[in-house]
């Protein structure tokens, strides 16, 4: 995700590309800072344990998700 193009907004499905997870789909839940965004899975990642993935390691996806968009 190049810093021309929009964040990902809460509860937007997203591709990793790169790490331990590398070509999984997880959501956004929040953004922690100017280089990051909290993201949930619903299996290892849930609301209380979100991990935190840089921007360039993702690509967002149209789809999102109206069970992450209730939590929160």
């Amino acid at each position: 995700m190049n810093d021309t193009e929009s964040r990902p907004i809460t509860s937007q499905g997203l591709m990793i590309l790169q790490g331990r997870e590398a070509i999984q789909l997880a959501f956004s839940s929040r953004q922690e800072d100017k280089s990051g965004e909290l993201l949930l899975d619903g299996e290892k990642r849930k609301y209380d344990r979100p991990k935190k993935q840089h921007f360039n390691h993702m690509i967002p996806s149209h789809f999102i998700s109206p069970k992450v968009q209730i939590a929160f």
